[in-house]
């Protein structure tokens, strides 16, 4: 494709951008949906583009507010949540369990009483886990992103105004699409 070819087809799919972002209301600017749908060409699918962006978001949180969030997640899947590892919540957890089961509980799991949380297990053993982990675990989490994306869960960041947008992100990718099926 010649260099004036090329630079139409540039001003064509910017008309075209223009007249998608009218017609969906969008607040976008034909430029930020340019780089989006750049963006979701390296990804492949504006599906995996918006799943790496929340991924990301994910681990930009406040730690303390994406274990609460992944906390009811997981609660509200039938899961057991993570609980801060101090007396506190291990008081709480263990109320009604005698001295000998808890011994048991802590000998048949993977528990370290220096670690920031800690959970009961399918065999209602005590698990310990550090930080990062519940991080690395909730942002890679398929199901909880996807609830996320289809805002199931209160998810205060920048990137919700891409949910606000999807309608206008998915016509200017399907454009592309049809596009490059031409070339």
């Amino acid at each position: 494709m010649g260099e004036s070819e090329e630079k139409y087809m540039n001003e064509k799919l910017d008309q075209q951008f223009k007249e998608i972002i009218e017609q969906n209301d969008s607040m976008l600017t034909v430029s930020e949906l340019a780089d989006i749908v750049d963006e979701i060409e390296v990804c492949g699918s504006v599906e995996q583009y918006l799943f790496e962006k929340v991924s990301s978001a994910l681990e930009q949180m406040n730690e303390k507010e994406l274990i609460s969030m992944y906390n009811e997640y997981l609660s509200d899947m039938g899961d057991e949540i993570y609980l801060e590892n101090d007396e506190y919540y291990i008081n709480i957890a263990l109320d009604e369990v005698n001295p000998y089961d808890i011994i048991q509980k802590v000998n048949n799991g993977d528990y370290n009483e220096n670690s920031d949380y800690f959970k009961i297990n399918d065999c209602g053993n005590l698990e310990s886990y550090e930080t990062w982990e519940i991080v690395d675990e909730a942002s890679n989490d398929t199901t909880f992103i996807e609830l996320i994306i289809t805002n199931q869960y209160d998810f205060d960041s920048d990137i919700t105004e891409l949910f606000d947008e999807l309608d206008t992100i998915k016509e200017a990718w399907e454009l592309v699409e049809k596009e490059n099926s031409k070339e």
